[in-house]
Order: structure tokens, then sequence, then C-alpha cells
């Protein structure tokens, strides 16, 4: 999960955490699996990823760090295995919540992985529960550390949200960023948009990001065809981090309406531009956003409790206010270059528990 040329938005956060870690100083080489898809293809393409790693097994390594326990995991479990070097897993949610649901037959690999993992990394405590839970791993071998976000980017007053506000004039503007996948509940999202515009009388609602499932994408524009919401709808595709920033400052709310969820990194994003939260009650969202506060929580896929926070929240100014004074101190404990820092002392610990043990093993 990696940015490419066919998907620049793919796995963004992996590629910031990566440059984080070679502005530490550390030396990252990086081996990304390009989106599956289905069929064959699928299976080439994850072939061909498998052998390009079998490849690099000759490497020396001090560290491997895998995202996503299946399927970099199962590739990082065997270098530990051929060559002994630590290795850490990052969990983000769909690996640990989705798979194993979906396909039951890889709940054994994902253990194999998990608990074969020198150190886990949870994205969440919510997750880090369940990982100790689900799959046996043992307390003292999970942290809970998001993959950090750029708070240099994500700021208020970023560059451009002036031009993004002047775009949709004095209307209340909704922002939502994501993968448009099921998952994501962007059709829920539309609907309770639909419902806040014809209570409020004007309003427009932008969607940020890639159309992953290109059924789903169809089924969203059907959608907002049939609520005639065409003039206040706009898919504005994956976009770079800086106007996905410009499109967060600019908005008067931020949306996640997701049905299940590991954090919710854009949700840090949204707050460290200053703006409130409206979001689904689940996963770790509940850690980042205080309901009522600077933001509100919901049930996930209920149309009118998404339609009510919507509402309240561009009714009433102080919620905006609360979320400049504190969204981005929030945000700021999720700097990735601190969680940079704090992945270098981790490899550095187990780096040096790794050798201990060598040489006792010798002696």
């Amino acid at each position: 999960m990696y940015p490419n040329r066919r998907e620049p938005a793919f796995g963004l956060f992996v590629q910031k955490q990566v440059e984080a870690l070679r502005g530490a100083g550390v030396q990252v080489d990086v081996l990304a699996m390009p989106r599956r898809g289905s069929g064959w293809r699928g299976r080439l393409a994850y072939g061909l990823w498998a052998l390009r790693g079998l490849g690099r097994l000759a490497r020396r390594y001090d560290a491997v760090h895998a995202h996503y326990a299946v399927p970099s995991g199962v590739l990082g479990l065997w270098y530990r295995r051929l060559r002994g070097r630590p290795l850490v897993v990052t969990v983000h949610g769909s690996d640990v919540l989705v798979l194993p649901e979906r396909f039951p037959r890889l709940a054994p690999l994902l253990r194999r992985v998990l608990t074969g993992a020198d150190h886990v990394i949870a994205v969440s405590n919510f997750l880090r529960q369940r990982v100790m839970e689900r799959f046996g791993v043992p307390p003292g071998r999970i942290t809970v550390q998001s993959a950090g976000i750029d708070t240099r980017v994500f700021r208020p007053e970023a560059p451009g949200a002036a031009e993004v506000r002047a775009r949709y004039g004095q209307q209340p503007l909704v922002v939502f960023t994501g993968n448009l996948i099921r998952r994501k509940g962007v059709d829920v999202l539309i609907q309770a948009f639909a419902r806040v515009r014809e209570r409020l009388g004007s309003g427009h609602l932008l969607l940020v990001g890639p159309p992953v499932e290109e059924d789903y994408h169809e089924i969203l524009r059907e959608r907002v065809a049939a609520l005639h919401l065409e003039e206040h709808v706009t898919f504005a595709g994956p976009l770079p981090p800086a106007e996905v920033a410009a499109a967060m400052a600019a908005a008067d709310v931020f949306v996640l309406p997701s049905l299940d969820e590991g954090l919710g990194l854009v949700v840090l994003e949204a707050l460290a531009c200053g703006v409130p939260v409206v979001a689904s009650r689940v996963g770790g969202i509940p850690e980042i956003v205080q309901d009522g506060d600077f933001g509100l929580l919901v049930p996930p896929g209920d149309v009118n409790a998404l339609a009510g926070a919507i509402r309240r929240v561009l009714e009433d100014a102080s919620f905006r206010e609360r979320a400049r004074q504190y969204g981005p101190r929030v945000a700021a404990a999720h700097d990735l270059r601190r969680r940079a820092a704090e992945l270098v002392v981790l490899y550095r610990s187990l780096q040096q528990g790794k050798g201990r043990r060598r040489r006792r093993g010798a002696g």
C-alpha cells in the first residue's frame, strides 16, 4: 500500500511516515504492492509482489516494518524467521476487523503473523484490545500509535482555503475526504446532506477521494441525481495533501460516516485545520472526538442522526470556535515527525534486544 502513478493517494500515510523516518536519519527501503484487484489479475499481482519480496530476503535489514498484517506482515514474518531481524507490524483496522470476518480462513494466518511479530502497533486503543482478545498478542508487545499527520500541511488557514471558500460562496460547506468505498458510509452522508440542505435551504457537499469501488461510485452518483443534488455535490476525486488541507480548512464541518474505522487519520487532519467533526461512533474515532465539545458522534448508518448532528454543528458557532481552539492541540500529539522519532526508539530497542539474545545464545 503505497502511492503510485495510477493511484497517487493510495497509502499516502505510509509514504509520509517513510519520509519522516528518512528525515530522522533512518535508511528505508520500500516494498509496496499496488492494489490487487480481483480474479486472476489480483492473484498474479500478489504473486509478482511476493516474488519481489523473496528477492529481498538476501538483503540484511536491521528491522522490517509491515503495514497491515496481511499481506505485508506475512512477508515480514518470512524475513524474520530467515534472518532473525525484528519484525514490527502495524494494524490499521480492515486487516483485523474486516478480513477475518469476510474470509474466516485468514484468521489463523493473522494470528501467526501477529503473535510471531516482535512488536505490534495498533493505531487505536480499540484495535489494541481487538488484537489482544481475538489474536492472543500479549499486552506488553502492543503499542498504540497513529501513523501520524503532517501538521505543517494540515493547519488553520491552510494555503488555498480562501479560494475554496470563495468557490462555494457563503453557503454551508460540508467536506468528506477518504476512499469512496462502502465502509466509509458515503451513501448515508449523501442522504443526510439532502435533509440538511432541505432544512437550511442551502449548502454544498464536497467529496474528496478516489472512486475505489466503481460500482459503488456509480450508486453514489445515481443517488445524487435521484435527490436532485447534481449542482450541490462535488466529486473532486483524489487531491494532493495541500489541496485536501485547503478543502478541510475551508469547511464548516468535516464528516466521516464510516461503518467501521481503526482510527480515522482524516479526523485528526480536520481537527488540525480547526474544523469541527461529525463522525460515526465506531472504532477509534471516540478516542479523538470529544462528543459535544468540538464535534459530535452518531450511530453508524443512521441517516436521521447524521443529518441532525450536521445541522446542529452548522447552526451552533461554538463548535467551530472550540475546534479552532482545541483541534490543533489534539492533532499536534499525532505529528508524523514526532511519531517517526518514537519509531526510531522502538526499532533500536528491538534491535538491541535481539542482539542481547544472540550473545546469550552464543555464550
